[in-house]
């Protein structure tokens, strides 16, 4: 294949990303509310997309989960508060799955995008001191990442695409971020529930609750390196003992 043939091919696949991205912020602010996304504006349409989803349930499920989506993609922080609106509009019941389904579906594209778009590059210019990265990736990446998802304060629109720049493979990241994200969608969805009866963040967020995901977002880890402790211990004593004779 001669260079000219080889521009050819390119040329559209490098035309795709942009073209993709540009897309999604279209999609995005045509389905921004007027008033924007915040507590204040989500607590006064709340009747209102309620009876949509009443109304026009697939419709609507399906216009949340790409307003999700694009969010992810384009790397806005309003994950929280989309998992917020999920309890408010669809209910506890509807509302955690649909938020977690939407949540790992964008966290998906996120990062597919990074590791087409970055991760070749990277690997290019950095191969040699990447390697004990991406190593490390293997052997403990899952657990790391587990530990981010079940963490409310870490970003998760910067976890997507900073993974896919590492060698995770996309299977594990998928089941992994679902499975981590589970718990704190649940909190965020309870929340957007009894967004009615709270005057403020603070009410629909127990910052006791948000520790305590914290916490057990750190557990996973802990319990990681306390195994490993203890079985280097225990070859320890093994060889300061020496062998076992027998008669």
């Amino acid at each position: 294949m001669t260079s000219n043939d080889q521009d050819r091919t390119c040329g559209p696949r490098r035309l795709f990303l942009p073209v993709l991205l540009a897309a999604a912020l279209v999609l995005f602010l045509w389905l921004l509310p007027d008033e924007g996304l915040s507590i204040a504006s989500l607590r006064g349409r709340r009747d209102l997309l309620a009876d949509q989803f009443a109304a026009n349930p697939w419709q609507t499920a399906l216009a949340f989960c790409l307003l999700y989506v694009t969010c992810a993609v384009l790397l806005l922080p309003w994950a929280w508060l989309l998992s917020i609106a999920a309890g408010a509009v669809f209910g506890l019941a509807w509302g955690i799955p649909l938020g977690l389904a939407s949540a790992t579906l964008g966290a998906l594209c996120a990062f597919v995008i990074a590791r087409h778009l970055g991760r070749g590059l990277l690997q290019g210019r950095f191969g040699e001191r990447l390697a004990a990265i991406n190593q490390g990736i293997e052997r403990e990446g899952a657990f790391h990442l587990f530990a981010l998802r079940l963490v409310p304060f870490c970003p998760y629109v910067l976890i997507n695409p900073l993974m896919g720049l590492t060698a995770m493979p996309l299977g594990t990241f998928v089941w992994v971020s679902a499975l981590g994200m589970a718990p704190v969608m649940a909190v965020y969805v309870n929340a957007g529930t009894r967004l009615g009866e709270a005057s403020s963040l603070g009410e629909l967020l127990s910052p006791l609750v948000l520790a305590s995901l914290a916490l057990l977002g750190l557990f996973p880890l802990l319990a990681k390196h306390g195994l490993a402790a203890w079985r280097r211990r225990r070859r320890t004593n093994q060889s300061a003992r020496g062998p076992v004779k027998t008669l």
